[in-house]
């Protein structure tokens, strides 16, 4: 298991465009207008809107990389570097060439770089802010916002067959609305039910919706969350049924492959619908209100805070190591064989003081920073700690001591 575990933590760093030194065209882009507009000429070169003005927009550096790379006979290299912050404008959600809505990154066997340098990119609720449709993908230091869709992915969305990385980001306030379907029994009063989900594949992702391989590295998701735009619906009958809206994975939902390493995730959610004529809420273990993975799936050196009241509910992964998986509904939280550190089941009511809310604690993402006399500092032996060498923020874990549990190692300047 432990070899296993490193392995994913090299190719989650691999996967982060650390890696490949093959040579190929290299092509750089740097986005020096803060509007929206597309590319005066896709495929020459230049990314600018208006000929001649030298203004670079997010959405004409896009397209600039996608006609490079349809223009090219062998596979390329672009990167895109934010020198300011990017709020999109042109609204068309159902547009999949990148002119309107989202920016629509379609490269094939080549490979974009987004490179953002703390630079925010602005889906204005107009639509998702990115969907990768082919090609590898590297978001690097970039805060993703305001993506509001109709469908999977609320902030993004990867296709199947595509390799994505998230790295040093965040992703806050997107949110996916979708129609998503379970069968509910244990009928009372209303629709009111415990449930279990059945009849469509799971669907959601507040923040990403990945069908690909997507690799999550030092990354922070806060407040996002999937919604269903579909009112639950009684069925007659002997118990009772009812066919309930519900969604999955409010930060993100995977039916691909999923990695996440040293990453916080913050009160996201699922957030299930009140019907016009009853009260409805649905309590389950099997939506994930922060991830949900239904394919392969690894999330690693975690810390998860969920304001749900189940916390189980937090994450659905294949494997969950090392990590924190917490409701602020619940009390002291206990360490499990997987040194997980989880809230206890009955989770009680009192929040978890021990942990510090998000904040600025160093580096380029929000984490969450655990008390001194929190369980979580120093509860590992390094035999366990799977050969990370460095947190969320880029402190160092030391080689032959006890690493913490969690996104953060807590450090001596740490208070």
């Amino acid at each position: 298991m432990r070899r296993i575990a490193l392995l994913v933590v090299a190719l989650a760093v691999a996967a982060a465009g650390l890696a490949a030194c093959v040579p190929r065209p290299h092509h750089e882009l740097l986005v020096s207008s803060g509007g929206d507009g597309v590319d005066a000429t896709p495929g020459d070169g230049v990314c600018e809107a208006t000929p001649g003005a030298a203004d670079c927009t997010l959405r004409a550096a896009v397209l600039e990389a996608n006609a490079l790379v349809a223009g090219s006979p062998v596979p390329v290299l672009v990167t895109v570097t934010l020198g300011v912050d990017v709020t999109l404008g042109l609204a068309g959600s159902d547009e999949e060439l990148g002119a309107t809505g989202d920016l629509d990154l379609d490269v094939g066997a080549s490979e974009v770089r987004l490179v953002g340098a703390g630079h925010r990119v602005d889906a204005a609720g107009l639509d998702r802010a990115v969907d990768v449709r082919t090609g590898t993908v590297v978001v690097d230091e970039v805060v993703i916002t305001g993506g509001r869709s109709v469908g999977p992915g609320g902030g993004m969305r990867t296709a199947n067959g595509t390799s994505t990385s998230v790295v040093r980001s965040t992703f806050a306030d997107n949110r996916a609305l979708v129609h998503g379907a379970c069968f509910a029994s244990a009928y009372f009063d209303g629709c009111q039910a415990a449930a279990s989900y059945g009849g469509t594949e799971p669907i959601g992702g507040g923040a990403i919706a990945n069908a690909g391989r997507l690799a999550v590295v030092s990354s922070t998701f806060d407040a996002n969350a999937a919604d269903s735009d579909v009112d639950p619906i009684c069925v007659g009958g002997s118990p009772l049924w009812a066919t309930c809206a519900a969604t999955w994975g409010g930060a993100i939902q995977s039916t691909g492959e999923l990695v996440v390493v040293s990453s916080t995730f913050v009160l996201n959610d699922v957030v299930l619908p009140q019907g016009a004529n009853h009260s409805y809420e649905l309590y389950s273990d099997s939506f994930g209100a922060a991830v949900h993975a239904s394919g392969p799936s690894q999330v690693l050196f975690s810390t998860v805070v969920d304001g749900a009241p189940v916390p189980a509910r937090s994450v659905l992964a294949t494997t969950v190591r090392s990590s924190i998986v917490v409701s602020t509904s619940c009390g002291e939280p206990v360490i499990d064989a997987d040194h997980n550190l989880r809230s206890p089941d009955p989770c009680g009511t009192a929040a978890p003081s021990w942990l510090g809310p998000l904040a600025d604690n160093g580096g380029p993402t929000r984490t969450a920073l655990p008390a001194a006399t929190s369980l979580a500092v120093d509860a590992i032996g390094w035999a366990d700690c799977l050969g990370a060498t460095s947190d969320q923020r880029g402190e160092p874990r030391v080689a032959g001591q006890p690493c913490d549990i969690g996104a953060v190692e807590r450090q001596p300047a740490d208070t």
